[in-house]
């Protein structure tokens, strides 16, 4: 009796045991609805009603309190809530800290924000520090509003009236319900508000981030750099500390190191170096009597004003930079630890406004690489990726063959080779909430004078291309300046640029605008008389739809290295500085590689979104602008379409036409470039996903005969018709989340010819013939640690460049002992990333 007792204590025990594992295990497979996302809503035998009714529900009354609450959503009856039972569960709120729960739900967001690159880098830690530290509605004014990622003007101030006219807004149902408020802005706003200044941070917190890669460069950029700089291996380097106290006070520094360069100091001979870093300190938001002081800034900064044509600073050219979606241009003077190290500011900075005044103010002083001319003059600021520390004119070799003769002694180093002084200042008059005109002065001062003389960077042999091409008339009208300032004493050269700029919201609709002019050889109270520059735009959006018509026009004459304005190429496409095979030194073929501003071109662009139902959306561009420096026309058209007949299921097309001198293809400067690319992704359970993508598409020029073969009608090799090449890549991703926190990506795909694509959070650019694979892991370690983590292979041929220059003669520099055909041997690239973000 007393063993069948034991025996019976442990059956019970066994079953007590498998129990609560499988309680466990359906606790780990079942859905809670309480915490699901969007995307787990949609995993479920539901259709697309009955999700959105439940995430309405969840969204903007809360959580449930047990299944049956289901009963009461429309579209739910008893089969429905029965058919859940087993695949879902009601958890009670988590009580986590709330700051933990609020990375846990935008952590994919930060990492996006974390790995942005681009023009605006600097906004990205901004628009971080407002996902972590989010905004309160009824106290935020109509130009904090409109400086958030991706919220259109019109959504700004429709969200900006409603507390004025309502008093405050509650929660997210009552933003939802804004009148003049887009879908596509509230499911922006939500992210970065809040309803109660409770909600707000206090105390110490702030994030550090690591990020490191080592992305190869392109052909065209290693032939402009030097051998030391491609032998170097050094990664792609940053680490970024960022620390917020409460919603006042800010600090922050950043160091950075570009793939394949040196680490620098600003105190390179010393025994103990310090490393050339950013930082910052800064006040926002801060009341002194009846003035508001937005922003004030001690260190490195960043300074957007209007459209950019008379300020912006930033080191990345961005093509169709219109200032709106993804291509945001807040408006103010923020602290700047991003990549930015040419076109930045340091020194101290402040905006602030009293009623409806407005005003920012900035001055720096700071060293700026430099072509430095034979005569100590420089010719302009250069951007070098990887900085480059050489000789522009290096000693060369006598005829005798023995003796090295140095032309120009000393060293002519492009790095630091410039001081510069800049000040500038913007006053606005805000007549109406999101609707101002302001006027902006601003001048920059150099210790040298300027003088960008381009006879003194292009091989004397090849002075003849700089005529032959009229393109290069965007260099040859380039600003130059001998001048002394009662401002500052060691100046030797300056630039002053002026510029009127406005805003105008009206109900659905936002207007905007600037014009600039470069002081030169005019009256500065007469507005015409120099080179100029202007932008114009309209906008107007409804729930499912939205339209951008914007203008733009650059004199050629209008040089200024901080003009950031809308434009499709950057500066010196087509002239001699991007055949750097025509200069002194490869390396002033970053004069045009590494150009951030526009070029001079005078245009319209069309812009149009819109969402036919819930399965259709169309996008349309349309740009027809023409090159100044040698009044050919362009255009690029792109179409795209996104059709989802079942949620888990979507199909997105796009299609781009691009051409120059379309209405001539006997025109030697003809080309035609055509581009389609097709993607389908299914989403699969627990947000898994499956995408497919095809892109195909070819570019088409005239024949040219030295490159093409005789032209002579001797029968051989003649040349008919015109040139083309190929492009076309396939591919496939996979994404798999092994958990809430952790989940992985996988890409393998072949590709020839020119491919820009995204992968996981980078925007990569590849050209050439090769097989490509990545793997990216993605870990929420802790509640306050992330860490990503990438790998790429990359087995391919090298692109072959052969320069015939004057003669159809095969150039004499082959490799020892090898036949032509050896010079297609097959390479290996291997690329990773590392970035870790710690939250505190």
């Amino acid at each position: 009796m007393r063993n069948r007792a034991r025996i019976t204590h442990l059956i019970w025990l066994l079953a007590g045991c498998l129990y609560f594992i499988s309680a466990g295990s359906t606790t780990a497979t079942t859905i809670d609805l309480n915490s699901a996302t969007r995307d787990q809503l949609q995993t479920l035998p539901l259709t697309s009603p009955q999700v959105e009714a439940l995430w309405q529900r969840l969204y903007f009354q809360g959580p449930l309190k047990s299944i049956y609450d289901l009963n009461d959503l429309p579209g739910f009856d008893f089969s429905t809530v029965e058919t859940l039972r087993s695949l879902v569960r009601v958890e009670p709120p988590s009580q986590g800290d709330p700051r933990a729960l609020r990375l846990n739900q935008i952590y994919r967001q930060i990492s996006e924000l974390g790995s942005d690159e681009g023009a605006g880098s600097a906004w990205s830690d901004s628009w971080a520090d407002r996902l972590t530290d989010p905004l309160n509605v009824n106290q935020a004014s109509a130009e904090e509003l409109a400086s958030l990622e991706n919220l259109s003007p019109v959504d700004a101030v429709a969200i900006f009236t409603q507390v004025q006219s309502q008093g405050e807004i509650k929660s997210s149902r009552d933003l939802r319900t804004v009148p003049g408020l887009t879908r596509f802005g509230f499911y922006t706003a939500r992210d970065y508000l809040v309803y109660e200044p409770s909600e707000q941070l206090q105390g110490l917190h702030g994030v550090y981030q690591f990020r490191a890669y080592n992305q190869p460069y392109f052909q065209n950029e290693e032939e402009i750099l030097s051998l030391a700089a491609l032998r170097n291996s050094n990664p792609d380097l940053t680490h970024k500390l960022r620390l917020n106290y409460g919603s006042h006070y800010r600090f922050g520094v950043s160091y950075h190191r570009n793939y394949g360069e040196s680490d620098y100091y600003y105190n390179p001979g010393a025994s103990f170096k310090i490393p050339e870093f950013k930082g910052y300190v800064g006040l926002k938001n801060q009341g002194l009597g009846p003035v508001n002081l937005e922003s004030a800034w001690l260190g490195d900064y960043h300074v957007s004003v209007g459209q950019g044509l008379v300020v912006e600073t930033g080191d990345f050219f961005m093509p169709r930079y219109s200032g709106y979606d993804f291509s945001k241009r807040p408006y103010g003077v923020t602290g700047d630890l991003s990549r930015t190290r040419e076109y930045g500011f340091r020194g101290a900075s402040a905006q602030g406004s009293w009623g409806k005044l407005g005003a920012l103010g900035f001055l720096s002083l700071k060293d700026k690489d430099a072509v430095i001319n034979p005569d100590g003059s420089f010719s302009g600021l250069i951007q070098m990726t990887p900085r480059q520390d050489l000789d522009l004119y290096p000693p060369i070799l006598a005829a005798d063959s023995v003796t090295w003769l140095d032309p120009y002694p000393g060293s002519q180093s492009p790095i630091n080779a410039v001081r510069e002084f800049a000040a500038g200042t913007n006053v606005q008059y805000r007549w109406a909430p999101g609707s101002h005109i302001g006027a902006t002065f601003f001048e920059t001062q150099y210790d040298r004078p300027l003088n960008p003389d381009i006879y003194a960077l292009v091989d004397s042999a090849e002075y003849r291309q700089i005529n032959d091409d009229p393109a290069n008339s965007e260099i040859l009208q380039s600003y130059s300046s001998w001048a002394r300032s009662s401002l500052w004493t060691p100046a030797q050269s300056l630039r002053r640029v002026y510029g009127l700029e406005g805003r105008w919201v009206v109900k659905n609709l936002c207007f905007q605008g600037e014009v600039a002019e470069l002081e030169d050889d005019g009256s500065p109270f007469k507005f015409g008389d120099d080179p100029k520059a202007a932008v114009f735009s309209g906008y107007a959006q409804w729930n499912s739809v939205n339209l951008l018509a914007l203008y733009r026009h650059y004199d050629i004459g209008y040089d200024n290295p901080y003009n950031r304005g809308f434009a499709n190429y950057q500066r010196y496409k087509g002239t001699i500085f991007e055949d750097y095979y025509y200069l002194n030194d490869p390396v002033l073929g970053s004069l045009y590689t590494n150009s951030v501003t526009p070029q001079a071109e005078d245009g319209v662009y069309l812009k149009s979104r819109i969402q036919w139902s819930r399965q259709i959306t169309t996008q349309l561009e349309l740009d027809n602008w023409t090159r100044l420096s040698d009044a050919q026309d362009y255009h690029r058209w792109v179409i795209k379409l996104y059709y989802r007949p079942i949620y888990p299921l979507q199909f997105n097309l796009r299609q781009k036409f691009q051409a120059r001198a379309a209405l001539n293809s006997f025109d030697k400067l003809f080309y035609d470039s055509r581009e389609s690319r097709l993607s389908v992704r299914l989403l699969l359970s627990r947000r898994d996903r499956v995408e497919v993508f095809y892109a195909a598409g070819y570019t088409q020029w005239p024949p040219r005969p030295r490159f093409t073969g005789n032209t002579l009608p001797d029968g051989q090799y003649t040349s008919i018709g015109n040139a083309a090449v190929h492009n076309e890549a396939l591919g496939i991703t996979l994404e798999h989340h092994f958990s809430d926190r952790v989940q992985a990506q996988a890409f393998w795909g072949m590709y020839q010819g020119f491919l820009w694509t995204f992968e996981d959070t980078d925007f990569i650019v590849l050209d050439g013939e090769a097989t490509r694979f990545w793997v990216s892991l993605a870990s929420r370690v802790s509640d306050w640690l992330s860490v990503r983590l990438k790998y790429a292979f990359e087995d391919g041929l090298p692109i072959t460049n052969v320069q015939a220059r004057d003669s159809n003669s095969w150039p004499t520099q082959q490799p020892a002992n090898q036949p032509t055909s050896a010079w297609n041997v097959t390479h290996h690239a291997d690329v990773f990333r590392v970035q870790v973000d710690w939250f505190f």
